[in-house]
């Protein structure tokens, strides 16, 4: 009951919306007519395509579209991928699908976000690239943002229905652990409306930076970490709802190295005052509580990361498997911006 309350709501608010800004807009031209010279139709003062866009984008204000995304060089991917790929789309079989590449990446930044363009290009670290462009995406056209290693094991809808925005939180162990901090915000999952405010908050806020060549601070967790921090700081109206890891990021791979760590830290007599020993203590102690438990998933999982880091030549190592085509793979299913790879 209170849910379609509010879709009435939000509707009248659409409309009364779109009656302004033709108001507005109306008059400023009829004040420039007199009844006997000037005849205006409003499609002729807006177009009847921007009416379109205008009615179509305050209808969808608070809903996030059935678009999924997804980030590669180009569209041949490692095979690793196509199983996890095929997770999602065969769970969401309505939702479009759009791959972007390095090509399109770089045509949508010069079409829609030109300002942005310089910093895109001073990126060093390809990681840096990829992790920006998502954030464009998701302002640009909403939608939902998955890494190519999350695995779809329930469809989106109807639990992600209905959020303005929300992103992927890694689990706290891991975080307290491995970054000595509170919390992180992860971007390997992210939805949001279109246009919505958040996002160009983190586009700025990428553009400001001063650094580049470490795409974990400059574009990746830590960024939209802080960025989330900054954005709540001053009170804004459209809300970012932080997952519970259960959602997208209850695993932890490689659980003997996070073992290994930690008796470290546990068999050591010399903790530190500082908050960074204390929230590493705490990790160890609740991810030891816990029987040192890898998967945390129940029955509000959508998705498990896998953690596959191909993107680190550095991890993957012999890990990738050969590339194959994703449009082969998924014939029709396959979108690109501008209409080709």
């Amino acid at each position: 009951m209170e849910t379609g309350f509010k879709r009435r709501n939000l509707k009248i608010l659409g409309s009364l919306l779109i009656a302004a800004v033709v108001g507005t807009l109306l008059s400023g031209v009829l004040k420039q007519c007199t009844s006997s010279n000037c005849t205006v139709k409003r499609s002729q003062v807006l177009g009847n395509k921007a009416m379109s866009k205008a009615q179509s984008v305050l209808k969808n204000v608070s809903s996030v579209p059935k678009i999924l995304h997804q980030v590669f060089a180009s569209e041949r991917v490692y095979a690793n991928y196509l199983p996890f790929v095929n997770s999602c789309l065969s769970r969401n079989p309505d939702w479009q699908y759009y791959l972007w590449t390095d090509k399109t990446a770089e045509k949508l930044i010069v079409d829609r976000y030109p300002e942005f363009l310089a910093k895109y290009k001073q990126y060093t670290d390809n990681l840096e690239k990829a992790d920006s462009i998502r954030y464009i995406v998701l302002h640009h056209m909403g939608g939902i943002y998955l890494d190519m290693d999350v695995e779809c094991i329930r469809p989106f809808f109807p639990a992600l229905e209905g959020i303005q925005a929300f992103l992927d939180q890694e689990r706290p162990e891991q975080t307290n652990i491995g970054l000595a901090q509170r919390y992180s915000a992860m971007n390997s999952a992210m939805g949001a409306r279109p246009g919505h405010p958040f996002f160009r908050h983190v586009i700025d806020q990428l553009q400001a930076g001063t650094r580049v060549g470490e795409a974990l601070r400059t574009t990746g967790p830590l960024a939209l970490t802080s960025a989330l921090e900054s954005y709540r700081r001053v009170g804004a109206a459209a809300g970012v709802k932080l997952l519970d890891p259960k959602v997208f990021s209850p695993l932890m791979v490689d659980m003997n190295k996070w073992k290994k760590r930690c008796r470290g830290l546990l068999l050591s007599a010399k903790w530190s005052s500082s908050s960074r020993w204390s929230l590493q203590q705490r990790g160890c102690v609740q991810l030891q509580a816990k029987g040192w438990r890898a998967d945390d998933s129940n029955g509000s999982t959508i998705g498990l990361h896998r953690f596959l880091h191909l993107g680190y030549d550095w991890i993957a190592g012999k890990q990738r498997l050969p590339p194959i085509s994703l449009t082969k793979a998924f014939p029709g299913r396959v979108k690109f911006y501008g209409g080709s790879a």
